[in-house]
């Protein structure tokens, strides 16, 4: 993660090994560089110990391979989906579709109770 960006990251969006590495390099940035980050995960959940990120994680129901990699983190969607994003293997994962839905709930004013 490039610390001396001008304007901070927004959203990070990682798939497989690709979740694992963003989990590794939250740890090592400077809080105040992860306040209001946006995490989406596909097919790998991370653990969701750090303030100040909202977490998106989504695990595919029919995702053998991402069940070897989530080392017991739980993921909060399960769409009917396996590993793959792919779209021309159904039952792939909509990577822009599920990181659009996320940032979409976060920017959506709170209902009230």
């Amino acid at each position: 993660m490039n610390m001396n960006r001008e304007q901070p990251f927004r959203m990070l969006v990682g798939h497989s090994k690709g979740a694992l590495q963003i989990g590794n390099a939250i740890r090592s940035a400077p809080p105040e560089r992860l306040d209001g980050v946006y995490v989406v995960t596909l097919g790998c959940p991370i653990g969701e110990d750090l303030p100040g990120i909202a977490y998106h994680q989504y695990f595919g129901l029919f995702d053998a391979l991402g069940q070897l990699n989530a080392w017991g983190h739980r993921a909060e969607h399960w769409p009917p989906t396996w590993h793959s994003t792919n779209p021309v293997l159904p039952p792939a994962m909509a990577a822009g579709k599920f990181a659009s839905e996320s940032v979409n709930e976060c920017d959506a004013p709170a209902r009230p109770m």
